[in-house]
């Protein structure tokens, strides 16, 4: 019951990422005609690696270092790691973002976009998400 569930609920959040490819496609104006069955399938194989992606950065960005300090007295690990780990959490979630905002921006839409294009959108993206997201860590 459970699986199913989650496999409505990821299939209904896709319908973001395919009204964003639809409006992508518009705006380049090709693929006025794409097949919504073959849109939506497109849109949930996306939505699922954005989910990893996503899943991936929490676990960095967010409750890593937790998650080590609680199990170095298990362990017993050197505590350098700990902070090697929480040193590179910010270039890692940074790379991440920026890779898989890359690869949407330029295999979502139907269109051939220059990679130079794609890299300073995704750039841009990717620093006003990280800021935004540090803004909210401080308030």
């Amino acid at each position: 019951m459970l699986t199913t569930g989650l496999i409505v609920a990821i299939w209904s959040t896709s319908s973001g990422v395919a009204a964003f490819q639809r409006n992508v496609n518009h705006a380049y104006g090709v693929a006025e005609d794409l097949n919504p069955i073959w849109n939506r399938v497109i849109s949930f194989i996306w939505i699922i690696i954005a989910l990893m992606v996503v899943f991936g950065l929490v676990f960095l960005y967010g409750i890593g270092e937790q998650i080590l300090q609680g199990l170095q007295p298990i362990f017993d690990f050197n505590v350098e790691y700990i902070h090697r780990f929480a040193a590179y959490r910010y270039p890692v979630a940074f790379i991440g973002l920026f890779t898989a905002l890359t690869l949407l921006y330029y295999f979502v839409p139907n269109a051939k976009v220059r990679w130079r294009y794609v890299m300073i959108g995704a750039l841009v993206a990717t620093v006003l998400m990280m800021a935004l997201a540090r803004i909210f860590f401080l308030l």
